[in-house]
């Protein structure tokens, strides 16, 4: 009786486990669909190909404007001058299929660092599937190759870091890998101003709960150092 039963279980189970798969290939085509084969967009691609050129043959980032026929010699302020360098190298070395391969791997890792975070946080998976759809909807909807690409990998992977140091999987000093990302962050997009208001959030919360740690005597709810974040 107990053999049948767990044969029913298995037949049972094995449905589950199906759908399941189906359910994963499904979303990995969608990604790869998405983000992997669609057409390139941006409008101002060109401009951000065109000072990745001129900073690779030059060997500086230009402070006036070297394109201009009307604001020429006007200052100019290259702030993504590290993400269109770039980006001329992918096109230069692959051509479209570069740029496309560039983007797909930018969003695949933010992709992947935002799953890693959900997961962290011990996000159910059929959760994180249901709402699959609205975050592959709401990525593609501002699908441009653009420097923001840069932003959104970085943001994702600096939250998955911080949330890894704050459950306890990663030593504090894992932190220092902060400085040099935010180093790369600054150049290559201005995006790095979300970086900074999360990690003063952080921080924020940190001190939060030490008030209420030494005011209610409840024990630490984090593994990040207060000091460290500061």
């Amino acid at each position: 009786r107990n053999s049948r039963r767990d044969g029913a279980r298995v037949k049972a189970a094995s449905p589950l486990r199906w759908q399941t798969t189906a359910a994963w290939l499904t979303l990995v085509c969608a990604v790869v669909v998405l983000f992997g084969v669609w057409p390139l967009t941006g409008l101002d691609l060109w401009m951000h190909l065109t000072v990745g050129r001129w900073i690779w043959a030059h060997g500086w980032v230009p402070s006036t404007d070297p394109f201009g026929y009307i604001t020429e010699g006007q200052p100019f302020l290259a702030h993504s001058w590290l993400a269109e360098v770039v980006l001329y190298l992918a096109e230069q070395t692959a051509g479209t299929a570069g740029l496309m391969l560039l983007r797909f791997g930018l969003i695949g890792l933010a992709l992947t660092a935002m799953l890693k975070t959900a997961r962290l946080l011990k996000s159910p998976w059929p959760a994180l599937m249901l709402l699959a759809p609205f975050v592959l909807g709401l990525m593609w909807s501002r699908l441009e190759c653009r420097p923001q690409l840069f932003s959104s990998a970085l943001l994702a992977v600096t939250l998955w870091l911080i949330i890894s140091v704050h459950i306890g999987q990663r030593s504090w000093r894992w932190l220092w890998a902060l400085p040099p990302l935010y180093a790369v962050w600054i150049n290559v997009h201005a995006g790095w101003v979300q970086g900074v208001v999360l990690l003063v959030a952080t921080t924020g919360a940190l001190l939060l709960m030490e008030v209420r740690r030494r005011w209610l005597g409840l024990g630490a709810t984090s593994q990040l150092p207060l000091w460290s974040m500061a």
